[in-house]
C-alpha cells in the first residue's frame, strides 16, 4: 500500500508539475479522450465530469483527513499532527504554486480558504500539545 499510494502521489505530482507530459497519458486512460481534446458538443458535461473527479478526490483525501483527526491527532500520537501538515502543505504548495503559474490567482486565493480551514485547527491543536507537554 506505501509503495502504490507513492507512485500514485509522484504520478498525481508529475501532472501538476509536468502537465504537458504526462497529462496526454491521463487524457487516454483517465479521460478517453485524445491529448487536449474536448469531447464534440459536450464542454459542460465534460467540465462537470473533471469537477466531479476532482470532488471525488477531494472526498477521500478529507475522509482520511477526519479520521486522523479524530483519532490518532485527538488521542495525541505524535506523528498525526506532522502528516497532516505536510499533506495540507504539499496539497497547498502544488496547487497554488500551479495556479499562480498557469495565470489563475483567483484559484490561488480561493486555496486560502481551505488552508484556514484545516490549518489553523491544526495549528492550534499543536500549540495545545506542546503547552500541555511542557506543563506535563
Amino acid at each position: 500500500m506505501l509503495l502504490a499510494s507513492a507512485l500514485i502521489a509522484a504520478y498525481a505530482a508529475s501532472l501538476v508539475l509536468a502537465g504537458t507530459i504526462t497529462g496526454r497519458l491521463f487524457d487516454v486512460l483517465g479521460f478517453g479522450i485524445q491529448s487536449g481534446a474536448i469531447p464534440d458538443g459536450k464542454p459542460r458535461s465534460y467540465v462537470l465530469f473533471i469537477y466531479g473527479v476532482l470532488g471525488a478526490v477531494l472526498t477521500g483525501w478529507m475522509v482520511t483527513v477526519a479520521g486522523i483527526a479524530a483519532g490518532p491527532l485527538r488521542s495525541g500520537e505524535r506523528w498525526a499532527c506532522p502528516v497532516l501538515a505536510i499533506s495540507l502543505g504539499t496539497w497547498f504548495a502544488l496547487d497554488t504554486g500551479l495556479s499562480l503559474a498557469v495565470g489563475f490567482w483567483q484559484h490561488a486565493v480561493f486555496n486560502l480558504f481551505f488552508l484556514t480551514c484545516l490549518g489553523l485547527p491544526l495549528a492550534g491543536w499543536r500549540s495545545a500539545s506542546k503547552e500541555a507537554a511542557l506543563h506535563a
